[in-house]
């Protein structure tokens, strides 16, 4: 500010001694130096008239515009002198302190004195100088302000806004705390001006945050008079599906918020794929395996503000198109399909997938179903109810049914029918030759069963409990059996004559399968002692070219063996499917089952098909169709 100092003059009168005698005489008075200009300035932003003292602040007034020295000056609040410096270059400085002062209104003075600089006796004397004065009043206030109205969030703009009425008082500054998330705590913003009524956050992409405005003043530290709490509006809705083949879609329709310098991450077990975001869009991120449920982790970020980047979780879960199941059986030459869950047997068609007839636990009175096998020429199915009982029924009309009972069979080398624990069934022939394997008390047999005589055609030798003891495997017209002993390299082929199974010769250990209309034998052969890790060697026997000493061996007639897989792969099943006459094996790696697809003709890998199965049993192949037990099937293409 510019002023104009008044001068002061102030006369002395001296007495004393004079040695002539007074007379008329007229003397020029002294000319009074003129107006002296001026500007003072305030070294402190904040400052106003009057002015809200609410911590110790330090004052400096510099005088500008001014040649002229400064011989003395003054501080006064509420006409009490305060302790003030010079330094030297036209700055007065002082503190005052709140704490030392009631609250209400009070006036500071400052009285600065310059010299005039005439060289007039006056002024030697102290007696001539220019006074500038300069006074403000100061405001002392303990009462924190209070807001007239809640605070509110919107966006503005593509950005979140925070807004509230500005207090009248302004014996404070603000501080807006941020809480993401809602334990991270972000970097307060610091607001001086008690006027501002709003607070952009720029940094702000979704997810839950409170805003909290906290006052600070003399009196009072960090009092809270307002929040927002939990506010979470998405500013992006994503939106993930899926389609008929399984490629999944990342979607929105709207962005609230502004785009520029905004991105999104999609991760989900893979690399991470990162897109600018935009106002609206549609995206290809994965595609499913079969069954598959997947959780993709959406994050979205704004250059420059790493910490509020905002992570959104989207699951995509498979819908099933079978009921879940526990066993399968393909009917080929009927294009059906028999699922059996521990309470039902179900049939579909295929390739419509149309429900056609179920098969209750219920509806026979019977305990848990289990162990579904259908014969080659697709007339019989057999499932076990409970712990012995035994149904048959015909797989295109469940209506037709028998049920037998394995306390009232003939069972060779078991002593008594009593204590039956569990049946599991190998295969059925077209004949009624029935495979399976009996658990009784702590003792194991492999057995065949005539469902026809209702009798135990064979039975092997005894195993304890721990042994794994497969079932035997009958050819579809009951010629041939074959049967691994445990523990034994090499497993027995038996023929039938009459009632009776006769030892035709010795085969390599292994699981068994015969191919359909011909006489040969598929077996393979872990090369491991931990069949779960090992590699596998497969070969195929002509059962009608036997040794010609029982006890020799047959010879095979070609053989290869499964590639070595690297990875945390873990074999679970190893099967083949005669309709197609695909050989198949299992893995497991993490969540997922792969299924490798064999020419049985020459042993060529013919591809992988991917399932997700949280079982050790749940994913197959039959009929070119992959399938799970937890209810789904597809085509292979």
């Amino acid at each position: 500010m510019r002023r104009y100092a008044s001068l002061v003059s102030v006369f002395i009168l001296f007495s004393g001694g004079c040695t002539f005698t007074p007379h008329n005489e007229y003397i020029n008075p002294i000319q009074p130096p003129g107006p002296l200009s001026y500007i003072i300035e305030v070294n402190h932003p904040e400052f106003t008239d009057p002015y809200y003292l609410i911590r110790p602040t330090q004052f400096q007034f510099t005088l500008k515009g001014v040649s002229q020295r400064i011989i003395g000056y003054e501080v006064t609040f509420n006409d009490y002198p305060v302790t003030a410096s010079e330094n030297g270059e036209n700055v007065i400085s002082f503190h005052l302190f709140p704490n030392t002062y009631p609250d209400g209104y009070h006036r500071v003075d400052i009285r600065i004195r310059v010299a005039t600089e005439t060289g007039s006796l006056a002024e030697k004397l102290g007696a001539e100088y220019y006074l500038i004065e300069k006074s403000f009043a100061v405001i002392t206030d303990r009462t924190p302000p209070t807001l007239s109205s809640p605070p509110r969030l919107a966006y503005e703009n593509g950005y979140l806004t925070l807004r509230w009425n500005a207090p009248a008082k302004k014996n404070f500054y603000y501080e807006i705390k941020r809480i993401y998330k809602p334990y991270y705590q972000l970097k307060d913003t610091l607001i001086i001006n008690t006027q501002q009524d709003h607070l952009v956050d720029f940094g702000y992409v979704g997810g839950d945050i409170t805003y909290k405005i906290v006052v600070t003043g003399y009196g009072f530290y960090q009092h809270e008079i307002g929040s927002v709490d939990l506010f979470d509006q998405p500013p992006v809705d994503f939106t993930v599906n899926y389609d008929a083949n399984r490629v999944v879609t990342l979607s929105w329709t709207h962005s609230k918020i502004n785009t520029n310098n905004t991105s999104i991450v999609i991760q989900s077990g893979g690399e991470p794929i990162t897109f600018p975001l935009q106002q609206m869009g549609q995206l290809v991120i994965d595609t499913l395996a079969l069954a598959e449920d997947r959780n993709y982790f959406i994050e979205t970020s704004r250059a420059g503000y790493p910490l509020q980047a905002n992570t959104v979780i989207k699951g995509v879960n498979s819908v099933p198109n079978l009921k879940a199941f526990n066993n399968f059986a393909m009917l080929p030459q009927h294009n059906k399909l028999l699922i059996q869950s521990s309470g039902a047997v179900y049939r579909y068609s295929l390739p419509a997938l149309i429900l056609e007839d179920s098969l209750t636990a219920l509806q026979m009175g019977l305990g848990n179903l289990s162990s579904l096998v259908v014969n080659e020429d697709e007339s019989k199915a057999m499932i076990v109810a409970g712990t012995a009982d035994i149904i048959s029924f015909d797989p295109l009309n469940f209506s037709h049914r028998a049920s037998y009972n394995i306390y009232n069979a003939s069972i060779p080398a078991t002593g008594n029918t009593n204590n039956v624990n569990n049946i599991v069934l190998g295969n059925l022939s077209n004949t009624g030759l029935l495979t399976l394997t009996l658990t009784k008390l702590n003792d194991k047999w492999g057995m065949v069963y005539d469902i026809n005589a209702d009798v135990m055609r064979w039975s092997s030798a005894k195993f304890i409990y721990f042994n794994i003891v497969r079932p035997p495997v009958v050819s579809s017209n009951s010629e041939y059996l074959v049967y691994d002993q445990p523990g034994s390299p090499n497993g027995k082929v038996y023929i039938r004559s009459g009632d009776e199974f006769n030892l035709l010769g010795n085969i390599e250990s292994g699981r068994k399968f015969f191919r359909r209309n011909t006489t040969e034998l598929i077996s393979a052969t872990a090369l491991e002692p931990y069949e779960s890790y090992s590699q596998y060697g497969f070969s195929i026997f002509d059962l009608n070219a036997p040794p010609t000493d029982p006890e020799g061996t047959f010879t095979k007639i070609r053989s290869f063996t499964t590639p070595m897989w690297l990875g945390d792969e873990m074999l679970w099943e190893l099967r083949y499917d005669p309709a197609t006459q695909i050989l198949y094996t299992r893995y497991m790696e993490n969540a997922f089952s792969i299924i490798r697809l064999y020419t049985i003709s020459n042993f060529q890998l013919l591809g992988t098909e991917k399932a997700m199965s949280y079982t050790t049993h749940g994913h197959a192949y039959a009929n070119n169709y992959h399938l799970t037990g937890r209810g789904f099937i597809e085509p292979i293409q």
